[in-house]
């Protein structure tokens, strides 16, 4: 497989995981669940791990695009993140 092909192969893996996560947060929005962007640089390991530890309820990411069950992990996410 040429370089480009590997290329286009990835762009459109990465196009794919984009529209189904705008269709998956479109559904928990409906469901009730917060939505929250970052717009900073962070660093995965140390979101990821206080996520972990501090959310009481399911959490979910994609990029810099957070999804909260629980109104109130999202707040203390935003205090703590942003």
């Amino acid at each position: 497989m040429s370089i480009e092909q590997q290329m286009m192969e990835r762009i459109s893996r990465d196009i794919a995981k984009s529209i189904d996560w705008q269709i998956i947060s479109d559904i928990f929005t409906d469901a009730g669940w917060t939505s929250v962007m970052l717009d900073k640089e962070f660093c995965e390991t140390s979101v990821t791990a206080w996520l972990d530890t501090t959310c009481k309820n399911r959490w979910r990411r994609h990029n810099n695009h957070f999804m909260f069950k629980n109104n109130k992990d999202a707040t203390w996410f935003v205090i703590r993140w942003s």
